[in-house]
């Protein structure tokens, strides 16, 4: 297994891993609006991707949004994706990404890496907290959905 940071050349298959990703939460609005949403953050360098590949077939992937935190007078990363394809969950690929991305923030000097998922995925919330990742016991998250989801 071996992961890379994602680039252009890889933008149709990744993009088809984001496809998957968004039909698990529901999004099926198909190929062209992933790819599309893929393309832009791989132009416009706003986010960072990286993919785990086997037999240089992507299998997985992570998306980070870089953002600031004012409180702590720092960079945050906040892990946006992450998934894996059905066939290769159980290898180890999620441990695998999500230590990538903690090796890549401590070595920019990244103050804090944020993640969430749903409160009924226990296998995610299982392996987030074996990694080091603290639930947050301060501050309650609210969303306000400015476009109809």
């Amino acid at each position: 297994m071996e992961i890379i940071k994602a680039s252009a050349y890889y933008e149709e298959r990744l993009s088809h891993l984001f496809k998957d990703y968004r039909a698990f939460y529901k999004k099926n609005d198909g190929l062209e609006v992933s790819r599309e949403f893929i393309r832009e953050r791989l132009l416009k360098h706003d986010s960072i991707i990286f993919i785990s590949l086997i037999d240089k077939e992507p299998i997985g992937f992570i998306q980070v949004y870089p953002t600031l935190s004012s409180i702590n007078v720092g960079e945050v990363w906040l892990i946006n994706d992450l998934y894996i394809d059905e066939g290769a969950r159980g290898l180890g690929v999620a441990s695998k990404l999500l230590t990538k991305i903690i090796d890549e923030a401590r070595s920019t000097d990244v103050g804090m890496i944020r993640i969430s998922t749903e409160l009924k995925n226990s296998p995610a919330l299982k392996l987030y907290k074996k990694l080091g990742f603290e639930p947050d016991n301060r501050f309650q998250h609210f969303n306000y959905f400015v476009k109809a989801n």
